[in-house]
């Protein structure tokens, strides 16, 4: 384990951007303040645990991953593929990186909130447990520079402490027309100049019940600026029942 997280920027070991997934009635929150927040800061400024996902939360905070903003070295990681393939309407940030510092940087190639393995393997293929993390992490340019080699062929958590402002290039990817129109909406409405782009492949089944639940949380977000949620959480969400006739 080395001591120097190096100096330089994310770009220069090989990462230009990472992908941050989201539910899509988020996006008039993230647009309107133009960063992505860790849990700790969403708490600091007037959310409460109702707002994180109740699978992953807990386990963030137990695993000391709560001040980190989680995003993917690929995009579509496992995650969005299996909220979309529920029907649950999310998008897709595709986030520029490069010009980060790189001793801020941290990557993990194991799934934080899903893996339960108590006996972590360490080294430069693998990352150290260090600093109250209880799942290894690579840090900084050096150690980073060497996960990304060894790990060319699997998906990375890419995490930030704190959080990470979003740049005018920040671009969000929809899955379907409906929810493409629902980003430009907010991106619209906060002046971001980001752009929307359309997934190429075929649209995810989006959910009649579980869309609306969706859109309506985010006319909410999109029209009062002070609006924190009302804690809709879709790994809770239960199915609205089906009449027959």
């Amino acid at each position: 384990m080395s001591d120097a997280t190096g100096d330089g920027l994310v770009a220069d070991i090989g990462l230009t951007v990472a992908y941050h997934t989201t539910p899509i009635h988020y996006l008039p929150a993230i647009a309107r303040c133009r960063r992505l927040s860790s849990k700790r800061e969403l708490l600091a400024i007037g959310y409460d645990t109702g707002h994180f996902r109740s699978t992953s939360h807990s386990v963030d905070v137990t695993r000391g991953f709560e001040s980190f903003v989680h995003l993917s070295a690929r995009p579509l990681p496992p995650i969005l593929r299996s909220k979309l393939k529920s029907g649950f309407p999310h998008a897709e940030l595709r986030v520029v990186i490069g010009h980060l510092p790189a001793r801020d940087l941290h990557l993990c190639r194991f799934n934080i909130a899903r893996n339960r393995n108590r006996s972590f393997q360490q080294g430069p293929e693998h990352g150290w447990l260090r600093d109250g993390l209880r799942v290894p992490v690579a840090r900084g340019a050096d150690e980073c520079r060497g996960l990304l080699q060894a790990s060319s062929d699997g998906d990375l958590e890419v995490l930030f402490p704190g959080g990470v402002d979003l740049s005018s290039d920040t671009e969000v990817r929809a899955f379907d027309d409906a929810d493409a129109a629902l980003a430009e909406a907010a991106l619209a409405a906060a002046g971001t100049g980001w752009r929307v782009t359309l997934h190429a492949g075929p649209a995810y089944p989006r959910r009649a019940d579980r869309a609306s639940a969706a859109e309506e949380e985010y006319a909410r977000f999109l029209a009062d600026v002070s609006y924190r949620g009302s804690g809709l959480d879709f790994d809770r969400f239960k199915d609205q029942p089906t009449l027959l006739g």
